[in-house]
């Protein structure tokens, strides 16, 4: 069985040093519809991906459908990655880089405070991997095994979230899963009597999926207390934001003619979270060629023989479910910390020799603002960091595949001309996040990723499609 090789593959790893443009570069995507990528964005990155709890009317966070309804400005956000990664067996060491495209996205709100919709493009699996084994028949006739992978499948979704409520708000992601899985398998014989087989599958997939958010928050306001006043304050929206409107203190016992301000010492809010989307069938059409052949003195493939040759064959394919949950506790404008838990049921995915197991994750992160109104830029920077443990969808050797990573990262403002306040210049943000990561063991034979992955997204937050009054 395929998996029982694994071994023979991490010692004769022939990734190259150098650089791709791939989503993925490990041999651990070989197996199923690639490894699954992540998805969430640039500035949630840095805090380890927490997203299902994450409400913020300047980012996107396109994991919970459900926060669309919190957009109070038009946002543009694209992002990039680079990875550096040093693959290590019990016996043998490699390295390669790889830069890729994370995402496109685009949110607005369509009603303020009640409805808001988002359009982006991003990445769901990826394939990449180039991989050998050597054998020997009868002790005298040495073959080459190859194993190549690339392509991937892509998400282009449309969702809407609406605040049914002051405090709860429900969402739906609709997306349109799509792209290509080129497999190649070769067996090669060092002697040039015997002929070289091929089995080459080329899989396209195209198929409707939806996922569905829900968001519910809840407010506590921290207020000096004072026996003599009665306290009026109510939370409302100012610059954008939900932060305190304070009316007055009203003295006891009088008509309101002596009346104090009120002054808040802390606006926390508490968050919860709830993602989920369905397990279901899906169609693969693939074009399947089958060979054997020699090579001349040069290394051309002169073809022998075709045996199989079919296109637009038809496989149907069960695909997983996935339900997340979190919770964050945050001080408007001050700090936010949060912890996520996903599943996903891997294991209903029914390919021959390529089975899976379920796979979940754990993550725990946040980020602190020191003053988000400071006249000093480094006061106003969000500085992020976060720990996410998942349990993959893989089981090799009888080994599990674990992935631990720790991150910090930064939501650097950006000003925007002509405006003069100090909070309202600043809803642009650059987002930059640094990863550290292990996946995978060296033990029981197997292979240990170690990466450092870079993200950078720019996040553009401004007021589109207002009809102006004057030129």
């Amino acid at each position: 069985m395929l998996k029982k090789k694994f071994i023979g593959w991490l010692i004769l790893l022939t990734v190259q040093q150098g650089w791709s443009q791939t989503g993925s570069q490990s041999p651990y995507s070989y197996f199923g519809i690639g490894e699954t990528q992540n998805q969430t964005a640039s500035f949630q990155t840095g805090m380890g991906g927490l997203s299902y709890a994450v409400r913020d009317s300047f980012n996107i966070n396109f994991s919970n459908p459900a926060s669309y309804a919190s957009l109070r400005l038009t946002i543009f956000d694209i992002s990039v990655s680079g990875s550096y990664t040093k693959y290590q067996s019990q016996t043998h060491t490699q390295t390669l880089n790889n830069g890729r495209l994370n995402y496109l996205s685009i949110a607005f709100p369509i009603i303020y405070k009640v409805w808001g919709s988002s359009v982006g493009l991003l990445p769901y699996t990826a394939k990449g991997y180039n991989l050998q084994t050597v054998g020997t028949i009868n002790d005298s006739i040495n073959y080459i095994n190859s194993y190549e992978g690339s392509g991937g499948l892509n998400r282009l979704y449309w969702g809407n979230g609406f605040a049914v409520s002051r405090n709860v708000a429900l969402g739906l992601n609709l997306s349109y899963v799509f792209g290509n899985i080129n497999r190649d398998r070769a067996t090669e014989f060092t002697q040039a009597a015997y002929y070289n087989s091929s089995y080459q599958i080329a899989t396209q997939y195209g198929y409707v999926s939806a996922q569905a958010g829900l968001q519910f928050k809840t407010d506590s306001l921290f207020i000096k207390r004072n026996k003599n006043f009665e306290r009026y304050v109510t939370v409302d929206s100012i610059n954008g934001l939900d932060t305190i409107k304070i009316k007055t203190d009203v003295l006891k016992g009088k008509s309101g003619i002596e009346k104090k301000k009120l002054k808040a010492e802390k606006f926390l809010r508490f968050n919860a979270g709830f993602t989920g989307a369905l397990g279901q069938t899906v169609t693969e059409t693939s074009d399947v060629f089958v060979r054997t052949y020699k090579r001349n003195n040069v290394g051309v493939i002169l073809q022998r023989d075709t045996i199989l040759y079919a296109t637009n064959a038809e496989t149907k394919r069960d695909l997983p479910g996935a339900i997340g949950v979190g919770f964050s506790l945050q001080e408007i404008n001050k700090w936010l910390f949060g912890i996520d838990a996903g599943y996903q049921n891997w294991s209903v995915y029914n390919e021959r020799n390529n089975a899976l197991d379920d796979a979940y994750k754990v993550i725990v992160g946040g980020e602190w603002i020191p003053k988000y109104n400071s006249a000093k830029y480094a006061q106003r920077i969000a500085y992020r960091a976060g720990l996410r443990y998942e349990k993959t969808n893989l089981s090799l050797n009888n080994t599990a595949i674990h992935d631990y990573t720790l991150s910090i990262g930064a939501g650097l403002p950006i000003r925007k001309d002509g405006v003069t306040s100090a909070f309202s210049a600043y809803h642009s943000k650059l987002n930059v996040a640094l990863e550290f990561g292990i996946k995978g063991t060296t033990k029981n034979s197997l292979l240990q990723e170690n990466y450092v992955r870079l993200t950078i997204g720019v996040n553009f937050a401004d007021q589109w499609f207002i009809k102006r009054k004057y030129d």
